[in-house]
């Protein structure tokens, strides 16, 4: 029995070595075996085989100048809801108990003149009576009174806390408030950074979601208050929920439009890697050559990113395997530092 149990071992071990050695055929089959490395200038320049090229798909497509309009990076924060709602749900029954003391005061108003009439009349009704009319009228109008206050003070602090433009949005109901209170959008409120102007107010904004794309939002207004954190202009923006996955209190990078535009070069998402927390690219400086750039990624466009300084159209960006040339630069680094010692 003990000779049986070695055997089965013996054959699931030759079949691991078997496998392990089918992997690591595989694994060159993919990767380029002709890399060198060297460091030009400060620079480390990954130099390729046409055949290792191939073999590890290497693929670049020339850099193409755009013009991009200037973005001021902002604060935006997801606002909560609840305060419209409150305000809404205040404002409607301040509204309906104005409106129900003002019926009130209208029928005892006609009561007291029918009494009125009447007492005029040869005195077909007291003085008495027609007194406790003209009091009951007089109350019911005070009442009234109170109750228009009511409505009109949540209406001005509406005013005072969100502005004109959007205390009509809440006091009308309109269909902006509906689709806020239904989450089908979300509200936004964007802080201009301090030092920063803006010549008009943008009418749509972009938005930075967390995958990294970009969505648009339209403008409600300005509003009349500041974030003590920025100091700057605030903004209010709307923003369809179809395609937006923040919740209630998250800060989120928003782009607004501000001056002219300016010339510069778009790179290609595809372009890009990550390394040690920044962004960076491959750039073929020679058939063949390979050094890495870092990307100042601050100015996302909608498939990459655009920058006006440390490129020029024309130069051919990595487009599929920049990973594999960073792997093979970092590998090469190493093998380089092994031979120091």
């Amino acid at each position: 029995m003990r000779k049986v149990a070695l055997w089965v071992l013996m054959i699931f071990a030759l079949q691991g070595c078997r496998e392990s050695e089918t992997e690591r055929e595989r694994e060159q089959a993919v990767l380029p075996t002709k890399a060198s490395v060297a460091v030009i200038d400060g620079a480390a320049v990954v130099t390729l085989e046409e055949i290792a090229r191939q073999k590890g798909g290497i693929a670049t497509g020339a850099l193409q100048a755009v013009n991009h309009q200037r973005m001021i990076r902002a604060f935006g924060v997801v606002l909560p809801i609840q305060e419209w709602v409150d305000l809404r749900n205040a404002y409607a029954a301040a509204k309906a108990q104005s409106e129900s003391a003002q019926a009130t005061v209208l029928a005892s108003r006609l009561e007291y003149l029918r009494l009125k009439d009447l007492h005029a009349d040869d005195r077909n009704t007291s003085e008495r009576a027609m007194q406790l009319a003209e009091a009951t009228w007089r109350s019911d109008e005070a009442r009234a009174q109170a109750t228009r206050e009511v409505s009109l003070a949540i209406e001005r602090n509406a005013r005072q806390q969100w502005g004109e433009a959007v205390a009509q949005v809440i006091v009308d109901d309109s269909p902006l408030f509906s689709r806020v209170a239904s989450l089908e959008e979300a509200l936004v409120q964007v802080s201009v950074p301090e030092g920063e102007s803006l010549a008009s107010l943008p009418d749509t904004t972009r938005i930075q979601t967390s995958d990294g794309a970009l969505i648009e939002a339209s403008l409600i207004t300005r509003l009349p208050r500041t974030d003590p954190r920025f100091q700057g202009t605030t903004l209010l923006y709307r923003v369809s929920r179809q395609s937006f996955d923040f919740a209630a209190g998250v800060n989120i990078p928003v782009f607004l439009p501000a001056g002219d535009s300016i010339p510069g070069v778009n790179i290609p998402a595809a372009a890009v890697v990550s390394w040690q927390g920044k962004a960076w690219v491959y750039i073929e400086t020679s058939p063949g050559q390979f050094i890495r750039r870092e990307l100042p990624a601050d100015l996302p466009t909608s498939n990459g990113w655009f920058v006006n300084q440390g490129f020029s159209a024309a130069e051919a960006v990595v487009l599929k395997g920049a990973q594999l040339l960073l792997s093979q630069e970092l590998l090469g680094q190493i093998q380089m530092g092994d031979e120091g010692d």
